[in-house]
């Protein structure tokens, strides 16, 4: 038991039996329960490596994280986390991304947990400040009484923040990342898996954002919690990785592309300048996109209909190199201007205003 620097933290707990101790290791092959923070992580087969000689004469050495140099969890029964209130989404504003969503002072006084369950280890690399949930992953965001987010894969890595004694990069630290039960948590990094033939099949990365109305499959997701930047990849990083397209769905529109990486707006860019961020996306792809024009007088809205009813105009837009989206100095009526290329061979068809296409 780690007792807690000052009366506003919680201590870290450990509670097992017949534990073992060898020199560098520390391992128990019974029940296992981890508090601390709120949070709770719950299995058995527990093995604690340390960093040299717990019995020597000289100790062990440490680095950030004391003499720790990983802990290992064979098997997951349960983990529970502590998010603080806003959880995921404390860091942006989801009506950026969704009107009809809450705002983000709704969002910031919400209560947040994640939930995850795995049918393989629980890995603490304190080398490498990551820690790892792998094979058939799920993991559950709870927010307030909004609708779950969901997020399933087959290995998830959160990549941390060493703790530091600098009271000035502690405080920068925890403003540009997110609090996973009383740590900090700068990347997120979720990975599928390629097919094997007569042995496993293929495993994507699937996430159901409700709040924002945003679904995603892709076989890797980078998210970049200090740049504001995730990533999506169709192709894992290996050599001879299956080659496959990433698909998101977000109210109304479908976006098809090897490659997608979105940069957020700025912090101190205010909702209502309708800033939409950078976003660009590598390789042949295809946007579709759905729109509702009034048939009895009314004026073409998106997503929603107007009055008078109306009809769907579908438009498709498609290219073989790249797309890139990025704002504008130039405001035009109070809205923020978008400047966006398309390269190679660009087809663009309109039910409505009929097609466009250029080398």
């Amino acid at each position: 038991r780690k007792v807690a620097d000052s009366s506003e933290q919680r201590p870290w707990h450990l509670q097992t039996s017949d534990l073992t101790i060898n020199r560098t290791q520390v391992s128990t092959r019974h029940q296992v329960r981890m508090e601390w923070g709120g949070s709770i992580i719950e299995g058995r087969e527990l093995r604690i490596l340390l960093r040299g000689d717990l019995l020597g004469s000289n100790g062990s050495t440490s680095n950030e994280w004391g003499p720790l140099d990983e802990l290992e969890l064979y098997h997951v029964d349960k983990v529970d986390l502590q998010l603080p209130k806003g959880g995921l989404l404390n860091k942006i504003d989801p009506q950026r991304l969704n009107p009809q969503g809450p705002t983000a002072e709704q969002v910031s006084a919400m209560k947040a947990r994640l939930r995850a369950k795995c049918g393989g280890r629980f890995v603490l690399d304190f080398n490498r400040s990551t820690a790892m949930l792998q094979n058939g992953v799920r993991v559950i965001h709870e927010l307030g009484n909004l609708p779950r987010d969901e997020f399933l894969c087959e290995r998830i890595t959160f990549h941390l923040q060493p703790p530091s004694k600098n009271n000035s990069q502690k405080a920068e630290a925890e403003r540009r990342s997110l609090q996973l039960a009383g740590i900090e948590v700068h990347r997120i990094e979720a990975v599928g898996a390629d097919s094997v033939q007569n042995f496993v099949g293929e495993k994507w990365v699937d996430v159901r954002l409700p709040t924002i109305d945003l679904t995603a499959r892709s076989k890797r997701i980078d998210i970049d919690l200090k740049n504001q930047r995730v990533e999506f990849a169709g192709t894992l990083t290996h050599q001879d990785a299956t080659r496959s397209a990433v698909l998101l769905q977000q109210r109304g529109n479908t976006f098809r592309s090897p490659q997608i990486e979105y940069q957020l707006p700025p912090d101190q860019i205010e909702a209502s300048e309708q800033h939409l961020g950078w976003l660009y996306a590598a390789g042949p792809g295809e946007l579709k996109t759905s729109t509702d024009v009034a048939t009895l007088g009314g004026t073409m809205t998106a997503g929603e209909s107007p009055p008078g009813g109306s009809q769907s105009s579908e438009t498709r837009i498609r290219w073989q190199k790249s797309l890139k989206m990025k704002p504008v100095a130039e405001n035009h009526e109070g809205l923020q201007l978008q400047w966006i290329e398309l390269l190679g061979n660009t087809l663009i068809e309109s039910q409505r205003e009929g097609f466009l296409a250029s080398e």
